[in-house]
């Protein structure tokens, strides 16, 4: 592989401060306040001009057509006083009477002129009456021979014209002019203002809407250089903890160039790999991974630069500087670059040697395990098939003298049977019953026995269908017992057939016989939830066989299921009293429990359970 330039120092490393990019961004956002306050300081500037503006138009308009309405107003009364009727007296006689009204005018603002033009018929002049700042006094009389030494607004006003506009005085100053003209009269009347006055307010506005501009870009830099400036310390501050974590990780830690090389190294993996970071940082980790390791170690790596996996795991080995071999639990990531083009790995390196040898020690004992368990299986089989062997042999070998005891026993009592007295005819009667039960002993020792032995077929089971089939074979036996039997609907289970259905056998059988002499006798079959113990809640789903029988006394419920051990007597009950012991071994075998919860002359009830993991487990293990 061939790495390229990736822009980091081996000594220094920052995870995500760059003073260039954050000094560039800073620059960014002044600029942009400054385009701000001047966008806003335009927009303030026009704003205020065009209503400053307007403001002074509407002034030089007013004062204009109220100096005009004083004008005729005045013009008709002195009519009035003086007789005439308007058109009567030449116009210029009524002008020349409004001199002293129009001179007597005060000024208005600083720099504000008012003046009356009209044409003297008889010189063919014009005569200019002015008041206000004018250039010749604050009150003065103008002749003008024609009108191209008139302004503009004047010889307007003269054509019968009323407007504003910007020009000059008599004088050639800057003004702003507002002009109408006095019709009746042929007259015109014009107002003007100094430019500088009239645009005053709005070079006003313009200093204090840059005040303004420069106050908010000063304080938003100030603004921002603050933020910038905290974002900077927190910056620095993650990054400090960074450092501080990738250093003093308790996992080795790495950054690894595209090409292999490393760098940069905690002490982690320092003290993992043995090596010096100076000395790590001059070489590359395919020259320390252990050659079985390397090829899996590099697809992995290709795949990343690929961008077919973001992240991958594995465990894989190392040569530690002393030559010894490191196993390690290797996690790497990539980093990319704005553009998305490889930067480096992440690395992360965690010492798992002793957790690996432990494992092959716990694999090495595994198989001795194994192997000593197969030995045992296979001896168990060895001593199951020669226990059967010898249980069968025991029985073919008993059977044939119980045979003889029995049949002689029948023919002597047979055939001399009326020479005997009653003690020798019950004596004969012991030796015949003796066995007979002998005979069923060594049955129940042979059923017991192949409990203990034999495969598992383990099927599932319909409990309730089993359990009525049982409760039929015992109303054949005794079609006329009056006991009434409730099995409960869809019990189900799994386990072996035959093994499961000998345990029903057992239980049923036994509730159907200690429910004899018992008024209105009641067997149930079901399932329910049961609390193991006094001393815990938990509780497990057992099936359960109940009866309101003679029951037991809890005191003796250890003989239960112990072979041959009977809580009740032969002449009580009848039975061999190894029904539940064979019943125990069998629930035994599937993993299960049976217990059983009774009081004398109250009935009895017995518990079973039955464990699926286990048949599963010991099926497996007898494929």
């Amino acid at each position: 592989m061939k790495s390229k330039s990736i822009g980091l120092s081996p000594k220094s490393f920052y995870y995500g401060y760059d003073s260039k990019k954050d000094l560039k961004h800073l620059v960014r956002l002044v600029l942009i306040l400054v385009f701000i306050a001047l966008l806003t300081g335009m927009i303030g500037i026009w704003v205020v001009y065009r209503s400053a503006h307007e403001r002074h138009l509407d002034m030089l308009r007013a004062f204009a057509n109220t100096q005009g309405d004083v004008l005729d107003a005045y013009m008709l009364l002195d009519e009035v006083k003086s007789g005439r009727v308007h058109g009567d007296t030449p116009h210029e006689h009524n002008l020349d009477n409004v001199k002293e009204l129009l001179l007597k005018q005060e000024s208005f603002l600083e720099t504000g002129q008012l003046l009356l033009a009209y044409e003297d018929t008889s010189t063919g002049k014009y005569i200019l009456i002015g008041t206000g700042h004018m250039p010749s006094g604050q009150h003065s009389v103008l002749v003008v021979e024609n009108t191209r030494e008139l302004t503009p607004s004047m010889r307007l006003a003269l054509e019968g014209k009323e407007g504003v506009l910007e020009g000059q005085d008599l004088h050639g100053a800057p003004v702003v002019t507002a002009y109408l003209p006095i019709s009746k009269h042929n007259a015109g009347l014009v107002v003007m203002l100094n430019q500088s006055e009239f645009y005053a307010p709005y070079h006003r506005a313009r200093l204090i809407t840059l005040g303004i501009g420069v106050v908010f870009v000063v304080f938003g830099t100030w603004v921002i250089w603050s933020a910038e400036q905290k974002n900077l310390r927190q910056v620095r501050e993650r990054e400090q903890l960074i450092r501080l974590s990738f250093e003093n990780s308790a996992i080795g830690k790495a950054l690894v160039a595209p090409d292999g090389s490393w760098l940069r190294a905690n002490k982690s993996l320092v003290n993992i790999l043995g090596y010096t970071e100076d000395e790590l940082l001059r070489m590359d980790f395919q020259s320390i991974t252990y050659p079985e390791d390397l090829e899996a170690d590099l697809d992995h790596v290709q795949a990343m630069l690929k961008g077919e996996i973001n992240v991958y795991h594995m465990d894989k080995r190392y040569f530690h500087k002393s030559g010894d071999i490191i196993w390690s639990h290797l996690s790497v990531s990539l980093v990319r670059d704005e553009q998305g083009e490889p930067k480096f790995f992440i690395s992360q390196i965690q010492d798992i040697t002793e957790r690996k040898r432990v494992e092959f020690e716990n694999q090495r004992l595994h198989e001795r395990l194994m192997d000593q368990l197969s030995l045992r299986r296979q001896q168990l089989d060895t001593a199951s098939g020669a226990l059967e062997g010898f249980a069968y042999s025991v029985s073919h070998d008993l059977r044939a003298p119980l045979r003889a005891m029995s049949g002689f026993s029948q023919a002597l009592q047979e055939e001399y049977g009326d020479k005997l007295d009653d003690t020798a005819s019950d004596y004969i009667r012991r030796i015949h019953r003796a066995s007979t039960n002998m005979a069923e002993l060594i049955d129940s020792i042979l059923r017991l026995s192949r409990t203990s032995f034999g495969e598992l077929n383990v099927v599932s089971l319909d409990i309730t269908a089993m359990s009525k089939r049982v409760v039929e074979n015992c109303r054949v036996v005794e079609p006329d017992y009056p006991v009434e039997v409730r099995v409960a609907p869809g019990l189900k289970g799994q386990g072996d057939l035959r093994l499961i259905g000998s345990v029903l056998d057992n239980l049923i059988g036994n509730a159907w016989k200690y429910t004899h002499g018992v008024e209105n006798p009641l067997i149930e079959v079901g399932q329910e939830h049961v609390t193991l113990s006094e001393q815990s809640d938990d509780s497990v789903l057992a099936f359960y066989v109940r009866d309101n029988g003679v029951g037991f006394d809890m005191a003796y419920s250890n003989k239960l299921f112990r072979p041959f051990q009977r809580i009740h007597s032969d002449r009580e009950f009848e039975g061999s009293g190894v029904g539940l012991a064979s019943a125990q071994t069998i629930i035994n075998r599937h993993g299960g429990q049976i217990w059983a919860q009774g009081q004398t002359g109250k009935g009895a009830t017995f518990y079973f359970t039955l464990n699926h993991t286990q048949f599963d487990s010991e099926k497996n293990s007898t494929s």
